[in-house]
C-alpha cells in the first residue's frame, strides 16, 4: 500500500451504514460520516456508494478487498475528496444532498465525486501507478469511470454525451495552447508533481481513454482493462505496461503502443482537414493551436482512428489515419452531398472541411438539423468556435453555422452554444460591437427562453432541468430583458421573505447573481440582507450559492468591503476562498480590485497558503486570463518576472498569458469580422432601432 493512501481521523462526527454485497458474498459495510445535524442529507451519497461499488466488482471481476469503506465529510477540505484506501474523505458539498438546496448540478457532482473515489479503490490503490509521470493511470481511468458508474445508477442522465460536453470539450479548451503539456510528463520535484493534477492528467486521460475504449469495442477494453487490473494488483504499473496488455486484446495490424503513445507523450490534439473529391476523402491532420501557430513542431503526428457518417450511408463507417503518413485517402462507395467526421465526438480531435462544406452544413442544419445525432450538432458547433479562434475559419462561416440555433432544443448543442456565448459576450464587453451581439445572442435564444420558462416541473428529467439552467443562464448573461427582471423580481422576493421564500434550487444561482447585477440603485441594500443571510446560512451548498451570487454585485465600494470580508476564515471556510477571489474578478468590476490585492498581498499570500498550493496557482492563473488588454497583460508579465517563483503554479501562469494574449489578438482579427456580419444580417440596425 503506498503511503499517500494513508488518513487517519479522530473526530465526534456520526455514522450512517449501508452494504453491498461482494462477488464472494461477503457483506461489506459502507459507512457515511458526518456532523449530527447533516445526517438528513446523506441518503443519496449512501446509495450511490453502494451501486457503485456493486457496479464496479462485477465490471472488473475483483472484489473490493478491504473488509469496509467509510466517506467522511470534513467541514473544511481544500481538496474535492481524497481516495485514502478504506477511508475516503470529501467536501461537506460533495457529500451532501438536501432537497431543498441542492440543485440538478449538486446532485450530479455529488453522484460524479463519489464514483470517481470509489473508482480509484481499483485505479490507484490496488493497482497503484509506478511514478507521479503516469498519475493519469489514476486519476484519467478514474475520472472515464465515474461516468460510466453514473450512466449505470442514472441512465436516464445521459451520462456518455455529457462526459463529451463537460469533459472532453473543457479539457480541448486548454490543450489547445502552446503551453499545454503531454498526459506522461516528467516530474521530479514536489512542485512538479502537484502540476500533474490538472485537467490534461483527469479530463484528457479520459477522453483518450474513451476514443481507445471505441477503437477497441467495449467488451475487448474491458477485458484488457480486467487482465491489466489482476496483473498490477497489489503493485506498481507503467503506461506502457498497459498498452502491452491491450495490444492483446486490440486488432493485430495496429500497434497499440504507438497508436496511444502519440496521443500521451506529446501535447495537444489534431485537427484534421478533409477534402471530398467524388467518391473518395482525403485527409491531412495537424495540430491544432488556438491563436498563433508559430513555432510548432510541424512533424508532430497522431494515429487517428476515424469514424464517419454520410449523406448516403445509415450504418457508421470507420477507417485510421496513421501517424506515419502526411495523408490518408478513404475510398467512398458513391458521391455524397455531405460528410461528417467523428460521429458522436469520441475522437479526441476537431475536424476543418472546406468552406464549401461548412455552408453545406450550415443549410443542412437549417432545413432539418434533427438529421444529425444532437452529439453531431454540438460537435460542428465546437469544431468551428475553436477553428474560428485559430483563424482556420472564417468567422462569418461560424456565425452562419448559429443561425439555426433559433430551432434548436437539445441540450447538447445548446450546452456547446452557451459556452461560446459566454466566453464571446465578454470579449465584446465594452466594444462598439457589443450590443450588436447581444441582439444576435437574444434572437438565437428567445424561442428555446419561451419553451423552457422558469418553472420547474415535478419529476422532471435532468436533462430537462440542465437545459433550462444554460438556457437562462445564457439568456441572462446576454441581457435578454425578461430574463433579468425575472431574476430581479424572484430576488427582491426572496430579500423580502426574509430568506424563506426561496427560488427552486436549481434556479438559486442565476437569480442570486444576475438578480443582483438588475437592482440598480437598490443593489446596497439587497447586498446587505443578502449578506446576513449568508451569515446565518447552515447548508453548505446554500451557502456556496450565496457566496457567489453576493459577487457579482455591480459597485466597486461593495466590492472592495466583500473581498476584505471573504479574507476573513471565520466567515469564509479556507477552502473556498481562491474560489470567491476569482468569482470577483470574474465580474467586469472586480477584476481590477482582485488584481491589486493579489499584488499588493502576494507575500502575506505565500506565508499563508505557500506555493506549493494549486489553487493558489490556478486561481491566480484564472485572473490573469480574464485580461484582454495589452496594459494589464503587461502588468502580468512584470508581476510573474518580480514573482519568478511560481511553484505549483507554473504551468497556470503560461497558459494564463497565452490566453490573454490569445484575447487580445481574437478582438484584433476578429471584430471587422463579425461588425461586417452584423451589417450584412441588419443586427446593427436592430439596435439602432431598439435605441430610438
Amino acid at each position: 500500500m503506498s503511503t499517500y493512501l494513508l488518513a487517519f481521523i479522530v473526530s465526534d462526527l456520526i455514522c450512517s451504514t449501508s452494504s453491498v454485497k461482494s462477488l464472494d458474498g461477503r457483506s461489506i459495510p459502507i459507512s457515511i460520516y458526518s456532523k449530527s445535524n447533516d445526517r438528513n442529507k446523506i441518503q443519496l451519497a449512501l446509495t450511490v456508494s453502494a451501486k457503485a461499488m456493486q457496479f464496479y466488482g462485477t465490471l472488473f471481476g475483483i472484489d473490493y478487498p478491504l473488509p469496509k469503506i467509510d466517506l467522511v465529510a470534513v467541514p473544511d477540505f481544500a481538496a474535492g475528496a481524497m481516495e485514502n484506501w478504506g477511508l475516503i474523505t470529501f467536501r461537506e458539498s460533495q457529500l451532501f444532498f438536501n432537497e431543498n438546496h441542492s440543485s440538478c448540478a449538486n446532485m450530479k457532482s455529488v453522484a460524479l465525486t463519489i464514483s470517481h473515489e470509489l473508482a480509484h479503490m481499483w485505479f490507484g490503490n490496488l493497482v497503484t501507478l509506478k511514478w507521479w509521470e503516469d498519475l493519469w493511470l489514476n486519476e484519467g481511468f478514474a475520472t472515464y469511470m465515474e461516468h460510466l458508474a453514473v450512466d449505470y445508477i442514472f441512465p436516464e442522465w445521459r451520462q456518455r454525451d455529457a462526459f463529451i460536453l463537460d469533459t472532453k470539450y473543457v479539457t480541448m479548451k486548454h490543450d489547445s495552447k502552446i503551453s499545454s503539456h503531454p498526459v506522461v510528463h516528467r516530474s521530479e520535484n514536489s512542485d512538479e508533481i502537484g502540476e500533474m493534477f490538472d485537467r490534461i492528467s483527469y479530463q484528457k486521460g479520459a477522453a483518450i481513454i474513451r476514443m481507445l475504449e471505441d477503437a477497441m469495442g467495449d467488451y475487448k477494453f474491458i477485458c484488457g482493462i480486467k487482465n491489466y487490473l489482476k496483473t498490477y494488483m497489489y503493485g506498481n504499473a507503467e503506461t506502457c505496461q498497459l498498452f502491452q496488455i491491450l495490444q492483446k486484446y486490440f486488432r493485430p495490424d495496429i500497434d497499440v503502443v504507438k497508436f496511444m503513445s502519440s496521443w500521451t507523450n506529446y501535447p495537444g490534439f489534431p485537427v484534421i482537414s478533409v477534402h471530398c473529391h467524388g467518391d473518395s476523402l482525403r485527409l491531412t491532420q495537424k495540430r491544432y493551436i488556438s491563436g498563433s501557430s508559430e513555432n510548432i513542431d510541424s512533424k508532430q503526428s497522431w494515429d487517428i482512428p476515424i469514424k464517419y457518417i454520410t449523406s448516403r450511408e445509415d450504418s457508421v463507417q470507420f477507417g485510421w489515419f496513421l501517424g506515419n503518413s502526411s495523408c490518408v485517402e478513404l475510398a467512398l462507395e458513391a458521391p455524397v452531398r455531405w460528410i461528417k467526421l467523428n460521429h458522436q465526438s469520441v475522437g479526441y480531435y476537431i475536424v476543418n472541411y472546406t468552406l464549401d462544406a461548412w455552408k453545406m452544413f450550415s443549410h443542412l442544419l437549417i432545413e432539418d438539423f434533427e438529421i444529425l445525432d444532437p452529439l453531431d450538432r454540438a460537435d460542428l458547433l465546437h469544431d468551428a468556435f475553436l477553428l474560428a479562434d485559430s483563424n482556420d475559419l472564417c468567422y462569418c462561416a461560424v456565425l452562419n453555422l448559429t443561425t439555426y440555433l433559433t430551432n434548436e432544443n437539445a441540450l447538447q448543442p445548446w450546452t456547446v452554444a452557451a459556452n461560446w456565448l459566454h466566453q464571446t459576450d465578454k470579449l465584446l464587453s465594452g466594444t462598439k460591437l457589443y450590443l450588436h451581439f447581444q441582439c444576435y445572442a437574444q434572437t438565437l435564444l428567445d424561442t428555446i427562453y419561451k419553451k423552457v420558462g422558469w418553472k420547474v416541473e415535478k419529476n422532471e428529467s435532468m436533462t430537462r432541468r440542465e437545459l433550462r439552467v444554460v438556457i437562462l443562464k445564457s439568456a441572462c448573461t446576454v441581457g435578454h430583458k425578461d430574463c433579468l427582471a425575472v431574476a430581479k423580481t424572484r430576488l427582491k422576493d426572496f430579500i423580502a421573505s426574509g430568506g424563506a421564500t426561496k427560488p427552486h434550487a436549481d434556479l438559486r444561482s442565476i437569480v442570486y447573481s444576475f438578480g443582483l447585477i438588475s437592482l440598480g440603485s437598490e443593489a446596497q441594500s439587497i447586498f446587505e440582507k443578502m449578506w446576513h443571510l449568508f451569515l446565518c446560512e447552515t447548508d453548505v451548498q446554500e451557502k456556496e450559492k450565496l457566496m457567489i451570487g453576493l459577487a457579482s454585485v455591480r459597485d466597486e465600494n461593495i466590492l472592495n468591503r466583500y473581498l476584505i470580508n471573504v479574507t476573513n476564515e471565520n466567515i469564509v471556510r479556507r477552502q473556498n476562498f481562491f474560489e470567491i477571489i476569482v468569482k470577483i474578478a470574474s465580474n467586469p468590476m472586480g477584476l481590477n480590485i482582485v488584481w491589486d490585492f493579489v499584488r499588493d498581498d502576494w507575500q502575506k499570500l505565500v506565508n499563508k497558503y505557500t506555493l506549493n498550493d494549486f489553487s493558489m496557482g490556478l486561481a491566480v492563473g484564472s485572473i490573469v486570463s480574464l485580461f484582454k488588454d495589452n496594459q494589464k497583460l503587461e502588468e502580468a508579465k512584470i508581476f510573474f518576472t518580480k514573482h519568478p517563483e511560481a511553484g505549483a503554479g507554473s504551468n497556470a501562469r503560461r497558459d494564463a498569458l497565452e490566453e490573454a494574449a490569445n484575447s487580445i489578438n481574437w478582438l484584433t482579427s476578429n471584430l471587422p469580422k463579425i461588425q461586417k456580419w452584423m451589417q450584412t444580417n441588419e443586427f446593427t440596425r436592430n439596435v439602432e432601432a431598439k435605441k430610438i
